[in-house]
């Protein structure tokens, strides 16, 4: 693991991610990788049936050169101890723009996949899809529903953990409004 990407989501992650293969860096697991890599082994975290992430990270992530958006952003600490020399990106945003940025897209997901509630009962699959979403944004943000005080404390409180957890020669910060001033 040579990146871990931090910021929240919302906050240029898939840009990031984009910028990591173009920079050569072969192999950078976003939220899509983590589902179809690791589904099982995340959903045993949010289930509470593993407590240890670093079989998953020996097995999933072990070739890995760099991880983004959640749930790798939230669980960055437990990158940075199996990996400690790993360089972390922290992306940042207003948490005004970010929150809305964030509510718009769980607005728009639930809106586009609403169909998919009337298969929720029938098909163990988009139940057990469904369940991994809501359990990932529960143990995150702390809701699936958008809640404002809620959801930028977590963004504000994860931030600050961010740049109290890893060394400063470590921690690169990156505003995605700095990419709109250089253009």
């Amino acid at each position: 693991m040579k990146v871990i990407c931090a910021g929240a989501p919302k906050t240029g992650t898939k840009s990031m991610a984009k910028a990591l293969r173009i920079l050569g860096y072969g192999s950078v697991y976003d939220i899509e990788e983590a589902i179809e890599y690791a589904f099982k082994e995340w959903e045993d975290v949010w289930e509470g049936r593993s407590k240890d992430l670093s079989k998953m990270m020996d097995s999933v992530y072990a070739d890995v050169d760099a991880v983004v958006d959640m749930p790798h952003s939230y669980f960055f600490d437990q990158f940075l101890d199996r990996w400690p020399e790993s360089k972390v990106i922290l992306m940042v945003r207003d948490k005004d723009s970010w929150f809305t940025s964030y509510k718009n897209m769980v607005e728009r997901a639930q809106k586009n996949y609403c169909i998919l509630l009337i298969f929720y009962h029938l098909s163990p699959s988009i139940k057990r899809m469904a369940n991994w979403y809501m359990k990932l944004s529960e143990i995150t943000v702390g809701s699936g529903k958008p809640q404002p005080f809620l959801w930028k404390t977590w963004f504000t409180r994860h931030n600050a953990y961010v740049r109290t957890v890893v060394p400063p020669k470590q921690l690169l910060e990156f505003d995605v409004k700095e990419v709109l001033q250089c253009c």
